[in-house]
């Protein structure tokens, strides 16, 4: 006879345990009778999710290095120096975007895009050339046997790229006229007035990028773009341009990249394209050569900076 306060046993065994993944669940989930095989898992993978694709640490880079793939962010994880870059680099990108203009972060936002896919191309071309990449383990193998100091270090390449990407974020910021320099992704444009003296005439031809009083007049412009890892994908040129309703206008420029070091005819325009920003464009004739012949076209939006010309990294083609 069953001892006073205690509930009889009517199956004949021993009162059951709770199921293991009752215990990891709660009793409520039980009660919904779904099988222990297919909750238990998915209970698993919930609490596991958050270390799987968190960083390694409140230090690590921008990115989960667990699960990444790309040659370059293996790099990063792999190399402190470089994740203390990136995150350099990612808390630049932030703090420039919380005090621009929506127009501007917009146009910044796809700037960055651009920069942070060039800088994948870019670091694969650094480290194999015209080869394909190794893919899956061996390439990580690969990265991991990357040491600073080697012929061509790759390593000390990508981090230079990184903090001249940092310099521009902290460096932009609204225009008080169109002189300066002008940067984005892999361009640099320099703006510089030779008239500030004006004639009568010349101050009623105001230029249509109206940044400041003194866009107007004449201007010596020098421009240079060069890919990330691509060393035959580069343009520099020098040009005179005058003000007009619709902005600056030269009637062509004088490439100085080695091998052309030619003066080439086309209508060049630099226009307003946003609060912080300029678009550079050439309109050739039919058949006309462009001032960039190695490139399928211009650059994109270049953004105003607090850079001087002499921070400048890209405005002289290598060697000059």
């Amino acid at each position: 006879m069953a001892s006073s306060g205690t509930r009889p046993n009517l199956g004949g065994s021993s009162t059951p345990k709770t199921p293991a993944h009752c215990r990891l669940l709660g009793y409520k989930l039980c009660m919904f009778r779904t099988p222990a095989l297919i909750l238990a898992p998915m209970a698993m993978l919930l609490l596991l999710w958050p270390v799987l694709v968190a960083p390694l640490s409140a230090g690590d880079p921008s990115f989960a290095c667990r699960m990444t793939k790309s040659a370059r962010a293996m790099a990063t994880c792999a190399d402190p120096q470089l994740a203390a870059v990136d995150i350099d680099l990612g808390a630049a990108y932030e703090s420039t975007l919380a005090r621009a203009d929506a127009e501007t972060t917009t146009a910044l936002r796809e700037d960055q895009r651009k920069f942070l896919a060039d800088l994948d191309r870019g670091f694969e071309s650094s480290a194999w050339g015209n080869a394909d990449p190794p893919h899956g383990e061996a390439l990580r193998a690969a990265v991991a046997q990357m040491r600073r100091g080697a012929d061509g270090d790759p390593l000390v390449v990508l981090e230079a790229q990184m903090r001249e990407r940092i310099a521009f974020l902290r460096s932009l910021m609204p225009p008080k006229s169109v002189t300066g320099l002008w940067k984005n992704n892999n361009a640099e444009l320099l703006i510089v007035h030779v008239d500030p003296d004006l004639t009568t005439q010349a101050r009623s031809a105001k230029a249509g990028v109206n940044f400041g009083d003194d866009d107007r007049g004449h201007y010596e412009v020098t421009f240079g773009m060069a890919i990330y890892g691509f060393a035959q994908d580069h343009c520099h040129f020098t040009a005179a341009f005058r003000a007009s309703a619709d902005g600056l206008h030269a009637p062509g420029a004088h490439n100085s990249d080695a091998g052309i070091e030619r003066d080439i005819a086309g209508n060049l325009l630099i226009a307003r394209a946003g609060p912080m920003a300029l678009i550079l464009t050439q309109a050739s004739p039919d058949g006309g050569e462009r001032v960039c012949p190695r490139l399928p076209a211009l650059t994109g939006p270049l953004f105003h900076t607090s850079l001087r010309a002499d921070q400048a990294l890209r405005l002289k083609p290598d060697g000059k």
